[in-house]
């Protein structure tokens, strides 16, 4: 008997008694935790910046992040992009990921880059030029403080930028961090795309009025 264990709750995968979809669902967490994460396409505008983001960042979103990045469960990175992958491929064609910097002294931590990661099924090539000018972690930060974060961002010496830069992150807050990378990278490349896989509700209300 052909048994899938979800990743998150550790239950039996009913759906993986068919032998079929065994083989070919290759989603790694069962129907029930899958549903409790809000998939909604949704574009969200910064500062006349245009970022798109594809799950509400909610309860349960926010426990998967925490984890995949604080309890270090490497193990999760196919979860985030597995009902967008294949239109993300076709819709950034051409684009060249740009990982948003993590806090050096985290991703040492984990043991690896939690965005690369995330996003290295998806067929497009990952450069890894930007780092944090303060080496600062903005989970640690209030909300003032992770405003400042957008002077906070510069490029990796003698790294080229890409001309068509897809700048892709976990989680929009405040954007700061955002609008500081696209300052950077503007001066040197022709287009810049972004793409968060997660957004607060806020923002859509925001968007709406």
């Amino acid at each position: 008997m052909l048994v899938k264990h979800c990743k998150l709750c550790n239950s039996e995968d009913i759906n993986s008694l068919n032998i079929a979809n065994y083989l070919f669902n290759k989603d790694t967490i069962c129907d029930v935790c899958r549903s409790k994460l809000e998939f909604k396409e949704q574009n969200i505008i910064i500062e006349n910046i245009n970022i798109l983001g594809i799950y509400l960042y909610n309860e349960q979103m926010k426990d998967l992040l925490l984890q995949y990045k604080e309890s270090c469960d490497e193990s999760l990175y196919d979860v985030f992009m597995y009902k967008y992958r294949k239109k993300f491929k076709r819709k950034y064609k051409g684009y060249k990921i740009v990982v948003m910097p993590s806090s050096t002294k985290k991703q040492n931590l984990r043991g690896f880059n939690h965005l690369s990661k995330i996003f290295e099924g998806c067929g497009l090539e990952i450069v890894d030029i930007l780092e944090k000018v303060n080496d600062v972690s903005q989970k640690d930060l209030g909300y003032e403080k992770r405003l400042e974060m957008k002077n906070n961002i510069k490029i990796k010496e003698h790294m080229k930028v890409p001309e068509k830069v897809l700048l892709v992150d976990d989680v929009v807050t405040t954007g700061s961090s955002i609008i500081g990378a696209i300052r950077v990278l503007d001066t040197q490349c022709k287009e810049i795309k972004v793409f968060c896989l997660s957004y607060n509700k806020s923002w859509i209300i925001w968007i709406l009025e």
